[in-house]
């Protein structure tokens, strides 16, 4: 669908997509209906389709939505991100954040994993995601370790030590583990990935 320029379709477009990822969140994306996020938000479901042709046109363009805001989601703070004065307490921050965003949405996060395993265009656009979000990472990172070698590789197993600890977190199967323990072996562990 072409995307609204005027600042009120832009408006109802995006309240149309937090609701969604507020439903999606509350109930799971399968059992929640284009019907039902309209009127949720307040608005008729021929409004909803003049943004969106079906449900999945929906979930894509949420799922987009989700990432280019998910700072805002994750409440994170660029200042007090900044006030951090080492890389420890800068990782437990992020790390704290990870483990926020993945209680508030699991049920929408698991639907999407299996989503990326058996929808081609849900992959398709999680790679797409993925894919920019670790090159804007990794670009960053640049900035403060120009000489780093293999910065790509340590980045991207930075990244999957975070999701695999949010990941072990909210597995019942791990209730018993200490993860104040966990988390500060995965933030040496990251740290020590430094040449």
């Amino acid at each position: 669908m072409k995307e609204p320029i005027q600042k009120r379709s832009i408006e109802t477009r995006n309240k149309l997509m937090k609701t969604a990822i507020k439903l999606y969140a509350d109930k799971g994306y399968h059992n929640v209906t284009v019907d039902e996020v309209a009127s949720s938000a307040g608005l008729s479901t021929g409004v909803a389709y003049r943004y969106f042709k079906n449900k999945k046109d929906l979930l894509l363009a949420t799922i987009q939505y989700a990432y280019v805001n998910i700072k805002d989601m994750a409440h994170m703070e660029d200042n007090l991100f900044m006030t951090f004065s080492t890389e420890e307490e800068k990782l437990a921050y992020i790390m704290d954040k990870f483990v926020m965003l993945h209680q508030k949405y699991y049920d929408f996060h698991e639907v999407l994993e299996g989503l990326k395993h058996s929808d081609p265009d849900v992959k398709e656009l999680y790679d797409q995601i993925e894919n920019s979000a670790m090159y804007e990472v990794i670009n960053r990172m640049k900035l403060f370790l120009p000489s780093e070698k293999n910065l790509p590789e340590k980045v991207h197993l930075a990244v999957s030590m975070l999701e695999t600890y949010c990941h072990m977190r909210l597995d019942e199967q791990y209730k018993t583990l200490d993860f104040s323990f966990v988390k500060q072996e995965i933030i040496k562990t990251i740290v020590r990935l430094r040449d």
